[in-house]
């Protein structure tokens, strides 16, 4: 077996041809399965109702995508959204990287307006950097949002929940309040 830069081949020498074909599995190795963990504290759930809040504005200005771009502040371990410098229209958002800094960019974020929650052509063409990016529908309405983890050029969904803290925080008298029927 041949470990290559496109792949792993299996190289033979038969009676009949020499041969190097490329395969799915090595066979007596362990298998393994993808995975990914994410190393940063969960987003709060605050920061994503923002930036729909954000879309939503800007939707309703101009009725197009918009984007914004989540980072990691390493000194106060804490997250910020950043807006780039962008224009915008209903399929395609065209905006200014900001320079890197000590801080890391762990998402981009755009909208697709009123429409749904998914990644286009034009997404998977643009998104390349191994790094998370969220897509979000549906703005006017009821948002929904799709997110994915791009690790050496392949994209892989994850659930919103892997990387958000959707749970807020209630008061705990709520809890008290509220008693189950027993038929």
């Amino acid at each position: 077996f041949h470990l290559c830069g496109n792949g792993i081949f299996e190289k033979r020498d038969t009676d009949i041809f020499k041969y190097m074909v490329k395969v799915n599995a090595v066979p007596g190795l362990e298998e393994a399965d993808e995975n990914i963990v994410f190393k940063l504290p969960k987003v709060p759930w605050l920061i994503f109702m923002k930036t729909v809040s954000f879309f939503r504005f800007i939707y309703g200005k101009y009725k197009s995508e918009a984007m914004v771009q989540l980072y990691w502040n390493v000194k106060k371990k804490e997250y910020y959204v950043y807006v780039p410098v962008q224009e915008v229209s209903a399929g395609h958002v065209d905006f200014t990287n900001r320079k890197h800094d000590e801080d890391i960019k762990v998402m981009d974020i755009h909208s697709h307006g009123n429409g749904g929650a998914f990644f286009s052509g034009i997404d998977d063409n643009d998104e390349k950097e191994s790094k998370l990016y969220m897509v979000i529908g549906n703005i006017a309405e009821a948002p929904e949002a799709k997110l994915r983890a791009v690790c050496s050029g392949r994209c892989i969904e994850l659930p919103v929940s892997s990387v958000f803290d959707i749970d807020i925080i209630i008061p705990k008298e709520w809890n008290f309040r509220v008693k189950e029927k027993k038929w």
